[in-house]
Protein backbone atom coordinates (compact mmCIF):
# COMPACT_ATOMS: atom_id res chain seq x y z
CA UNK A 1 0.00 0.00 0.00
CA UNK A 2 3.09 2.65 0.89
CA UNK A 3 3.70 2.51 -3.13
CA UNK A 4 0.48 4.09 -3.70
CA UNK A 5 1.42 6.91 -1.00
CA UNK A 6 2.42 10.64 -3.04
CA UNK A 7 5.04 12.54 -2.01
CA UNK A 8 4.40 16.45 -1.81
CA UNK A 9 6.89 18.94 -2.14
CA UNK A 10 7.90 21.97 -0.26
CA UNK A 11 6.78 23.54 -3.77
CA UNK A 12 4.85 22.99 -6.65
CA UNK A 13 6.16 24.64 -9.78
CA UNK A 14 3.09 25.83 -12.38
CA UNK A 15 3.49 23.21 -14.89
CA UNK A 16 2.56 24.34 -18.83
CA UNK A 17 1.84 21.49 -21.34
CA UNK A 18 3.15 22.39 -23.87
CA UNK A 19 6.38 23.77 -21.96
CA UNK A 20 7.82 25.19 -19.22
CA UNK A 21 11.19 26.38 -17.73
CA UNK A 22 10.83 28.13 -14.53
CA UNK A 23 13.41 29.31 -12.13
CA UNK A 24 12.44 30.33 -8.92
CA UNK A 25 13.60 30.87 -5.08
CA UNK A 26 13.52 28.41 -2.43
CA UNK A 27 13.07 30.86 0.05
CA UNK A 28 11.06 33.57 -0.26
CA UNK A 29 12.81 36.13 2.21
CA UNK A 30 16.11 36.66 0.70
CA UNK A 31 16.55 39.75 1.97
CA UNK A 32 19.18 39.11 4.90
CA UNK A 33 20.73 36.16 2.02
CA UNK A 34 24.33 36.74 1.06
CA UNK A 35 25.30 35.29 -2.28
CA UNK A 36 28.51 34.20 -2.37
CA UNK A 37 30.41 33.13 -5.21
CA UNK A 38 30.11 29.13 -4.55
CA UNK A 39 27.43 27.61 -6.11
CA UNK A 40 26.51 24.30 -6.37
CA UNK A 41 23.60 22.54 -8.39
CA UNK A 42 22.14 18.67 -8.10
CA UNK A 43 19.60 17.62 -10.98
CA UNK A 44 16.76 15.07 -11.17
CA UNK A 45 15.71 13.86 -14.66
CA UNK A 46 12.05 11.98 -15.58
CA UNK A 47 10.75 10.88 -19.27
CA UNK A 48 7.35 9.44 -19.33
CA UNK A 49 5.77 7.58 -21.89
CA UNK A 50 2.22 6.22 -21.07
CA UNK A 51 2.23 4.32 -18.14
CA UNK A 52 6.13 3.95 -18.39
CA UNK A 53 8.01 6.76 -16.70
CA UNK A 54 11.71 6.34 -15.30
CA UNK A 55 13.24 9.13 -13.18
CA UNK A 56 16.56 9.54 -11.78
CA UNK A 57 18.65 11.81 -9.97
CA UNK A 58 19.23 13.51 -6.38
CA UNK A 59 18.24 16.96 -6.59
CA UNK A 60 18.49 18.26 -3.08
CA UNK A 61 19.91 21.26 -1.18
CA UNK A 62 22.62 19.10 0.40
CA UNK A 63 23.55 16.85 -2.88
CA UNK A 64 23.87 20.48 -4.53
CA UNK A 65 25.99 21.85 -1.48
CA UNK A 66 28.22 19.22 -1.60
CA UNK A 67 28.39 19.60 -5.58
CA UNK A 68 30.69 22.92 -4.57
CA UNK A 69 32.00 21.95 -1.57
CA UNK A 70 29.51 24.57 0.35
CA UNK A 71 29.98 24.50 4.02
CA UNK A 72 26.51 26.33 4.59
CA UNK A 73 24.19 27.50 2.40
CA UNK A 74 22.57 30.28 2.79
CA UNK A 75 19.92 30.95 0.03
CA UNK A 76 18.58 27.95 -2.73
CA UNK A 77 16.54 28.24 -5.93
CA UNK A 78 15.53 25.69 -8.43
CA UNK A 79 15.12 25.61 -12.03
CA UNK A 80 12.15 22.74 -13.07
CA UNK A 81 11.89 22.57 -17.01
CA UNK A 82 8.90 20.20 -18.44
CA UNK A 83 8.41 19.23 -22.34
CA UNK A 84 4.83 18.06 -23.84
CA UNK A 85 2.87 17.07 -21.05
CA UNK A 86 5.81 15.95 -19.20
CA UNK A 87 7.56 13.49 -21.74
CA UNK A 88 10.48 14.87 -20.24
CA UNK A 89 11.07 16.96 -16.88
CA UNK A 90 13.87 18.16 -15.41
CA UNK A 91 14.67 19.87 -11.70
CA UNK A 92 17.76 21.60 -10.60
CA UNK A 93 18.26 23.00 -7.60
CA UNK A 94 21.39 24.94 -6.69
CA UNK A 95 22.62 26.01 -3.53
CA UNK A 96 24.36 28.98 -2.70
CA UNK A 97 26.88 29.51 0.67
CA UNK A 98 30.71 29.71 1.76
CA UNK A 99 33.42 27.11 0.84
CA UNK A 100 33.90 24.22 2.99
CA UNK A 101 37.36 24.62 4.11
CA UNK A 102 38.65 21.63 5.24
Amino acid sequence: MAGCARYEAQFQPPIGYLYTNIKAPLKVDAKDSIINIREGSAATQTFQWGIWGFSGGDATVKAAMNSALIKEAEYADYQYTNVLFGLFQTLTVYAYGKENKF
